[in-house]
């Protein structure tokens, strides 16, 4: 039961990270585009 837990909190844990440095990525490949647009323009 003890080890099951421990192996449930990482994967918690990697997916609560995960899903945030996603969310990072999306926003800084929008500010790239952004940018891009905006020397073009």
């Amino acid at each position: 039961m003890i080890f099951c837990d421990n192996e449930e909190l990482p994967n918690k844990i990697i997916d609560i990270l995960a899903t945030k440095f996603l969310d990072l990525q999306k926003r800084f490949l929008v500010l790239k585009l952004y940018t891009f647009v905006r020397i073009i323009v």
